[in-house]
């Protein structure tokens, strides 16, 4: 039986968080109790060792979400390779906002010192 909304199966003890999307299921497997966010898709490129010092430019497709196991008290953030599902990171919400505030910060100051260069 398929639980969606207001109803949860037995073995859920809580609400979902207002992010899961996941359809959660009586039969679900103990690992796979999870709450899931819907994923973000990110295309792009990726540097892969290459010639030194050159990297090699490879474009990739990049899946971010956020995942809870019923049991774990952390949400955590999982970036991945869509392709493989390869988890590349799975980091805290904690750490994923440090990253972001430290990723934002330093694309600020490349983007300065890009437009200078234009001019």
């Amino acid at each position: 039986m398929a639980y969606r909304d207001n109803h949860q199966p037995p073995w859920q003890a809580e609400s979902c968080p207002t992010w899961c999307r996941r359809e959660h299921l009586e039969r679900d497997h103990p690992e796979d109790r999870v709450h899931q966010s819907a994923a973000v898709e990110i295309a792009g490129v990726r540097g892969e060792r290459g010639p030194q010092p050159r990297r090699k430019a490879v474009p990739t497709q990049l899946v971010v979400w956020a995942t809870q196991h019923v049991e774990d008290p952390h949400t955590w953030v999982r970036l991945e390779d869509a392709e493989t599902g390869t988890v590349a990171l799975l980091l805290t919400v904690e750490t994923a906002s440090a990253v972001s505030g430290a990723l934002a910060g330093l694309l600020g100051q490349l983007e300065a010192s890009q437009r200078q260069t234009d001019h």
